[in-house]
């Protein structure tokens, strides 16, 4: 009886002690947030229910969505304090814009979205607004996006890097004249005198700026441009078919020889094979004209038509950034040779050797993509505006791992697949662990 005794008090001593531990750990409560979604000044800052707003975690990984009220608001009752990513994306049909907006629609459905990163959540943080912006929706789409490129040693690193682009409307489309361009921007989020609140580049510094406030968000700013050539019907896209433009289009399953030097394929399922290109971007010829040498890999296809160089800086052979931190676009213009040619914000003085980037009004984009890391806390800012991308499109498995972004697929007519274009590249792509040229995941 004693033993049973002291026994009991034995384990009421250890509960005081776990009691008295469980006190002195600190606990996370969750805390409130409102987020409210709007169209901005242009249409008197109006809201409307149903708007899908998501908040994604940047440093604790939570996800929350839901839609906002008839005031356009969302209340989130209980959420972990954090750092996040807000979206907010709707589709409008052309009768629910008419009654909503007051005037007619040029397309079937119109989607709104809009975003802001990296905002803090906290108890008694201010509320939160995010506008829903609109652009042109585009026939000509980026279906395939593949910049992560396969691994160093057992595939072909970056030499397999492509783009493909989809015609997403009902009719044939000729890519006669049409430019994709690589987006310059900065990869760091610290803030300096000549950058914006996110990290990314304050065009309005750049010397020679004329567009004023307009210059972060109605241009974007590239260092590679490539046209497709022809005379304006040479080069037909049928309605849901596509064509892929490669770095290299050669079949990189096989080794590479150049110059009796071997770059060797150990496992050609981790790699693609590119000689059926409809085109491919070779800089020989180019670098070669401006006293520079390109990379021996940069192998010229003569089977597979190249794109004309029409804005090139730095880069010896068309190379993606395997990280992911790009952003792209496709884009036509009635008069490339007046495009502003700008020093980068940081630049105090110019001269006959300064680095310019291409402005290009986003009036004349078709579509465009935002790519970025895998993870949300290493992001680099954004290089488009939310009205052309909301969202960011990334390969889970990031650099060199044969993975590629597709798009997703809204709808089949037939054999015609149409699609997914809301403007927001977290929503309208998925990921292929090897991409299929002109093929489907």
């Amino acid at each position: 009886m004693r033993n049973v005794s002291k026994l009991v008090i034995l384990v009421l001593l250890t509960s005081i002690g776990f009691i008295s531990c469980s006190e002195d750990t600190p606990v996370i409560e969750p805390v409130s947030a409102t987020i409210t979604a709007n169209f901005g000044e242009a249409f008197a800052n109006k809201a409307i229910e149903g708007v899908t707003v998501k908040l994604s975690g940047v440093s604790n990984g939570s996800t929350y969505m839901a839609q906002t009220d008839a005031a356009g608001e969302v209340k989130f009752g209980s959420v972990n304090p954090g750092v996040y990513n807000i979206s907010a994306t709707i589709e409008f049909t052309k009768a629910q814009y008419l009654t909503f907006f007051g005037t007619a629609a040029a397309q079937d459905k119109v989607n709104f979205s809009g975003a802001k990163d990296n905002i803090s959540i906290q108890k008694n943080s201010p509320n939160h607004s995010v506008e829903l912006k609109t652009s042109r929706i585009g026939d000509l789409l980026f279906k395939q996006i593949y910049y992560a490129g396969s691994d160093l040693r057992e595939g072909a690193g970056f030499r397999d890097m492509f783009v493909e682009i989809y015609n997403n409307s009902n009719e044939t489309i000729y890519a006669d004249g049409l430019y994709f361009g690589q987006l310059y921007g900065r990869t760091t989020t610290s803030v300096k005198a000549y950058t914006l609140a996110n990290g990314q580049f304050d065009w309005t510094k750049s010397i020679g700026q004329t567009k004023g406030a307009k210059s972060n968000t109605d241009y974007v700013y590239a260092d590679h441009v490539y046209k497709i050539p022809g005379t304006g019907k040479q080069h037909p896209i049928k309605a849901g078919e596509s064509i892929v433009i490669a770095a290299t289009a050669i079949n990189h399953k096989q080794p590479l020889v150049v110059g009796g030097k071997t770059y060797s394929v150990n496992n050609p399922a981790l790699t693609v094979d590119l000689s059926g290109a409809q085109f491919e971007v070779n800089l020989i010829a180019h670098l070669n004209s401006i006293g520079k040498t390109p990379l021996d890999t940069d192998i010229d296809n003569p089977s597979v038509p190249n794109v004309e160089v029409a804005y090139h800086l730095n880069a010896r052979e068309m190379i993606l950034d395997p990280l992911g931190r790009d952003s792209f676009v496709i884009f036509r213009t009635k008069d490339f040779a007046s495009l502003e040619r700008l020093p980068n914000p940081q630049t105090t003085t110019v001269t006959a050797t300064t680095r310019k980037y291409l402005q290009i009004p986003n009036s004349d984009i078709i579509d465009a993509v935002e790519t970025n890391r895998p993870d949300p806390a290493r992001r680099s800012p954004r290089r488009l505006d939310t009205s052309l991308d909301a969202g960011v499109a990334s390969v889970a498995k990031g650099h060199y791992s044969s993975q590629a972004v597709i798009r997703k697929v809204a709808q089949t007519f037939g054999g015609r697949k149409v699609l997914q274009d809301t403007n927001n590249s977290d929503n309208d792509f998925s990921v292929i662990d090897v991409p299929v040229p002109g093929g489907w995941k």
